[in-house]
């Protein structure tokens, strides 16, 4: 009886020693949840992050584009700029053609 007494008392002792060891892993299981949260947390703003920056991305290039049809604009009136310059060069040319004409006829006549 008292062997039987004593295996008793060590296994209520051994059922204590488990119990906390339950208590101890409930807790580490709610420390490992909210560690769990804080990084699903951190995904979530990771990823918001993501997106703000993708959608500056896309308006950074369509700023792109739109700089490089201005830029196709601005070498177009160049070109037709440089065209009138040719223009008016050749309208000078003609004037002072006319002009050495009128000078020779004033010396003709």
């Amino acid at each position: 009886d008292i062997i039987s007494f004593l295996f008793g008392i060590i296994s209520f002792l051994f059922d204590i020693i488990s119990f906390l060891f339950d208590i101890i892993s409930f807790l580490f299981a709610i420390i490992s949840f909210l560690f769990d949260i804080i990084s699903f947390l951190f995904d979530i703003i990771s990823f918001l992050f993501g997106i703000i920056s993708f959608l500056f991305d896309i308006i950074s290039f369509l700023f792109d584009i739109i700089s490089f049809l201005f830029d196709i604009i601005s070498i177009l009136f160049a070109i037709i700029n440089f065209l009138f310059d040719i223009i008016f060069f050749l309208f000078d040319i003609i004037s002072f053609l006319f002009d050495i004409i009128s000078f020779l006829f004033d010396i003709i006549s």
